[in-house]
């Protein structure tokens, strides 16, 4: 009896042995089958980045090289486009040549930085029309500045006594501006905007030179107070038309600056709203005089903003 119980558990010992080591023959195949698996699976992957990266670098190339836009910036002028575009087909070539190498992760990342850059370069294109438009609000926008400079300058003129063939050729100006009218007239803003500048920048160096304290200053002689309000209130305004005009262009190096203007504007605003009241009131003088307080804004802002006034 006792034999056989020791029988029995030596068959039974026997039995769990053989499933122990069958069973691990079972992991050890499935754990074999699973890494074959992975293996396949990492292959699909690399494959299917391959293929996507491919497809991206053809893409990329059409962008760069053909596309309508990127050809309107090589036969253009536009050099700060050029040299974006330089920058953005350097991605390009150094991408293909990491993807050559099989570098993938390093292609992908050039990609992407050069796909960044490319609306950039896209917004340096416009079209034919919306350039002549734009050009043509420029052309309108500097014939004002013009006229607001040649008042100013004909204000000043008349103020001091200035010999003006010294400062400024008028008829020589005359000309340019009839020049710039005939080429807007013919649709050709760009030509006539060019001209327009140029006399602009004539005028307010003249303006300038006008002003300088070396120019002679002599006493004027009104009849009345209030014809002398009367002038005063038009010198005022004249260089109103230039603060303005100047608001509207002020010089981007300059912006730091343009609250203060601004604050100098609102002050000479106030003095004028003063004087007009203070000569409803028959209170000449000192209306004259809040006028005069009002010029002195306007004069130390435009100084400020660079006018040698």
């Amino acid at each position: 009896m006792v034999i056989r119980q020791r029988c029995l558990g030596y068959v039974m010992a026997i039995s769990v042995s053989s499933c122990l080591v069958f069973s691990v023959q079972l992991n050890a195949e499935e754990v074999s089958k699973n890494i074959v698996k992975v293996a396949l699976t990492g292959d699909e992957a690399e494959s299917k980045k391959r293929k996507n990266l491919t497809n991206k670098l053809d893409f990329f190339n059409k962008l760069v090289y053909h596309s309508p836009k990127i050809k309107a910036i090589d036969e253009g002028e536009n050099i700060i486009a050029k040299d974006l575009l330089e920058k953005i087909r350097s991605y390009y070539i150094k991408a293909d040549n990491q993807f050559k190498q099989g570098n993938l992760d390093e292609t992908e990342k050039l990609i992407n930085q050069g796909f960044s850059e490319i609306p950039k370069v896209f917004k340096m294109v416009k079209d034919k029309k919306k350039i002549r438009l734009e050009t043509k609000q420029l052309y309108h926008e500097i014939s004002k500045r013009v006229d607001s400079f040649y008042l100013a300058f004909a204000d000043v003129v008349s103020e001091k006594g200035v010999e003006v063939e010294k400062i400024l050729d008028l008829s020589a100006i005359e000309v340019l501006v009839n020049q710039a009218k005939t080429h807007a007239s013919e649709n050709r803003y760009n030509d006539a905007y060019k001209i327009m500048k140029g006399v602009s920048n004539q005028l307010e160096e003249a303006l300038s030179k006008a002003r300088d304290k070396e120019t002679l200053i002599y006493k004027l002689e009104f009849l009345t107070p209030e014809d002398e309000y009367l002038y005063e209130l038009k010198r005022n305004k004249s260089y109103s038309q230039v603060a303005n005009n100047l608001i509207e262009h002020y010089p981007p190096e300059r912006a730091r600056r343009l609250p203060l203007v601004r604050r100098l504007f609102q002050k000479n605003d106030e003095s004028i709203a003063q004087a007009l009241e203070l000569f409803k009131s028959g209170e000449t003088e000192q209306a004259i005089a809040k006028i005069e307080q009002g010029t002195k804004y306007l004069v130390q802002a435009l100084r400020i903003s660079g006018l040698a006034l």
